[in-house]
């Protein structure tokens, strides 16, 4: 497999994340709640938990390594354990999540700061820059860029080769849910939202067929 071009820009110092190697045999997948992928990285250089992913993927496709993969960092925030932490690659794409109707502005679908008040992203008809579906409360996600998805395909497949993580993706049924038993041995790529039932990542905007798996 060619090598994908890999951007090293945005780096964490090695005190802000675990540089200790653990077997991995899992890839999640995150998206960042904001927009770009430096806003991610400053947040996490801002606080002292050690809190980051590997990987960063912008919206023009831009992939960036935040840290050696080998290495690992808090990213689930699982209760009791950080094992899933330890055996996972953590891939963030940047999208800023859900989305609501404004209160104040007739047609207009909000991001979430301030509440979902103030943070405009689109108008309800600009229906290629959202996903309409009920997921966890929410009924509008924001969509994920072609070239960002083709980019995540092509890191996934990478990533799986290198640590020869199986590339295997959730059953069909299973994709969208929260399952601690399930997913406490599950090999292969998963979404933040299979470890956690409080979280949105990735959402229904993302469609796990444009991995390849």
């Amino acid at each position: 497999m060619a090598a994908l071009p890999i951007d090293r820009s945005l780096v964490l110092a090695p005190d802000q994340y675990r540089s200790t190697t653990h077997p991995k045999n899992l890839i999640v997948l995150h998206f960042t709640a904001g927009t770009t992928a430096r806003g991610a990285v400053d947040g996490w250089r801002s606080q002292p938990q050690r809190v980051g992913t590997a990987y960063i993927i912008e919206t023009n496709g831009t992939i960036f390594e935040i840290f050696d993969p080998s290495f690992w960092a808090h990213h689930l925030g699982v209760k009791g354990t950080s094992l899933h932490d330890r055996r996972s690659i953590g891939i963030e794409l940047v999208n800023v999540g859900p989305l609501k109707p404004s209160p104040i502005v007739a047609g207009q679908l909000n991001w979430w700061p301030n509440q979902w008040r103030s943070s405009a992203w689109c108008r309800i008809e600009e229906t290629g820059r959202y996903v309409r579906a009920d997921y966890r409360g929410i009924s509008y996600f924001a969509a994920f860029a072609k070239a960002q998805v083709e980019a995540a395909a092509a890191l996934v497949a990478s990533v799986c080769e290198r640590f020869r993580i199986p590339r295997v993706l959730p059953a069909a049924q299973r994709r969208m849910s929260f399952d601690s038993a399930y997913f406490a041995g599950f090999r292969g790529v998963a979404a933040h939202h299979n470890f956690r039932a409080d979280k949105w990542d990735t959402g229904p905007a993302f469609h796990w067929e444009d991995l390849g798996s």
